[in-house]
């Protein structure tokens, strides 16, 4: 059995629209409210890689987004989607 944790895949299309209703328009933006570098907001948003733990933190304080808006967590939990 692997134990391995796996993380959650994340939805980008409510982060896009709190961003919007925040004034937000680019993930510069987003990745300096985040306190992250722009490089990896895009790479996260993008789906080129897995949601880290001080990005998902950051967008539900930040944000104010309930984390399972964002984060699928089926294939974390073995649930076919």
């Amino acid at each position: 059995m692997n134990n391995t944790p796996v993380t959650p895949k994340l939805r980008s299309e409510p982060i896009r629209g709190a961003m919007a209703s925040r004034g937000l328009t680019s993930y510069d933006e987003l990745a300096e409210l985040l306190g992250l570098s722009r490089a990896t907001v895009i790479r996260i948003m993008s789906g080129k890689q897995r949601p880290s733990q001080p990005f998902s933190s950051g967008v539900h304080v930040r944000l104010r987004l309930p984390y399972d808006l964002f984060l699928d967590h089926s294939e974390a939990m073995g649930v076919a989607a």
